[in-house]
């Protein structure tokens, strides 16, 4: 159960990062790596779990726990800077959806949303 757990999550942090790192490329935000790293050290973490769990290694709490911390606080950051990216919320309206989903609205969709609310 462990090993499935890991491999899935593991398969979400490689989207994810590929995402925002996609999303990061088209915008040229510099605050979007925040997330590329939050998911890199969540990746760490996982890999970390899996390889002790496919060697039967004891897993060391402290290695395991402290990319998570790290990403904890990534997310806190990009919470307080987020408001901060007009160019991120006028391409992804709908935020993280619309990046895990790699798109990207044309400005013509953008302005037609914006109308009809």
């Amino acid at each position: 159960m462990l090993l499935w757990l890991a491999v899935i999550v593991i398969l979400f942090e490689i989207w994810y990062i590929t995402a925002f790192l996609t999303a990061y490329l088209r915008l040229n935000e510099s605050r979007l790596l925040l997330l590329v790293g939050q998911g890199l050290m969540i990746l760490l973490a996982f890999l970390y779990v899996l390889y002790a769990d496919r060697n039967q290694l004891q897993i060391n709490p402290l290695i395991a726990l402290a990319p998570l911390v790290v990403a904890m606080i990534a997310l806190g950051l990009w919470r307080v800077l987020a408001p901060k990216l007009p160019r991120f919320h006028q391409s992804y309206p709908r935020g993280f959806v619309d990046v895990l989903l790699f798109r990207r609205p044309q400005l013509t969709n953008l302005k037609r949303r914006v109308r009809t609310k």
